[in-house]
C-alpha cells in the first residue's frame, strides 16, 4: 500500500453515522456533481451487497457499473474498499486488491486514478468481493459482506448505490480445514467453473439485480 492509500484509512463508523443523519427527515445528501472533498464531504457511496444473502455468511460477489464517457478525463480518481476483501476491475482489466486490513472503527480502502484504463463511450467498472464468513482468518476484522467505492472529481458521480449490478457466485464454496490444536487461517477454496459466469465484468455477461444498501 503506497503513502498516499496509507494516509486515507478512514473510519467505518465514520460512514454508518453520516449515512443515518442523512437518512433524517430534512436532511438532503450533497450534490453528485458538485466537488468533492474527501476531508470534508460527506460520501454520497453506501456499502451494497447481494439481496438475500448473510452479512457473515460466505460468499464470492459480483458488481458491476458501466459508465459512458465522451472522450477519456486527465484523472479519474477513486476510493474504494470491501469486506472482507475485493478485486477491482475496468474493462477488463485488474487495476486494484485490497484493502490493507483494520478494524471496526479504522477500516482502509485504496484511492487509485482509473484513468489509464478508460476508453471513450462504454466502460465497465466491476468488482468481485470475497466474504469468508465465519471461517475467515483471526486476523480479518469483518463488519458486513460488501462493496464500497466512492469517485472524486472528474469521477465524482460514480459511487456505490443501487444502480450498479450484482450477482452471487455459486461456483464457489468453502473447504473447511481440520487440523490439531490453533489454527488462524481461513479455509481452501472449491471453484465448479461450470456453474459460473463467464466475462462477468463486462457487458457480454455478468451481474443481474439490484443489490441492497447495508446503509439504509
Amino acid at each position: 500500500m503506497n503513502n498516499i492509500t496509507a494516509k486515507l484509512s478512514i473510519s467505518l463508523a465514520s460512514i454508518l453515522i453520516s449515512s443515518a443523519l442523512l437518512a433524517q427527515p430534512g436532511m438532503q445528501r450533497r450534490d453528485p456533481s458538485a466537488p468533492f472533498d474527501l476531508a470534508t464531504d460527506s460520501w454520497n457511496a453506501r456499502w451494497i451487497s447481494v439481496p438475500g444473502t448473510g452479512a457473515q455468511k460466505y460468499g464470492v460477489y459480483h458488481f458491476r457499473k458501466q459508465v459512458k464517457l465522451s472522450a477519456v478525463p486527465s484523472d479519474y480518481v477513486v476510493h474504494v474498499s470491501g469486506d472482507n476483501r475485493y478485486k477491482l476491475y475496468v474493462n477488463d482489466s485488474l487495476v486494484s486488491m485490497g484493502p490493507a486490513k483494520g478494524d471496526a472503527t479504522h477500516w482502509s480502502y485504496e484511492t487509485l486514478d482509473l484513468a489509464p484504463w478508460l476508453r471513450e463511450g462504454e466502460n465497465e467498472i466491476a468488482a468481485l468481493v470475497y466474504h469468508e464468513g465465519g471461517s475467515k482468518p483471526d486476523s480479518q476484522v469483518s463488519v458486513a459482506a460488501g462493496f464500497l467505492l466512492q469517485g472524486e472529481g472528474n469521477a465524482s458521480g460514480l459511487f456505490t448505490d443501487k444502480s450498479w449490478e450484482c450477482y452471487k457466485d455459486e461456483a464457489y464454496s468453502p473447504v473447511p480445514v481440520h487440523v490439531p490444536g490453533y489454527y488462524v487461517a481461513g479455509p481452501g477454496e472449491k471453484v465448479d467453473f461450470a456453474a459460473g459466469k463467464e466475462n462477468w465484468q463486462t457487458a457480454e455477461e455478468g451481474p443481474a439485480g439490484e443489490p441492497k444498501n447495508l446503509n439504509s
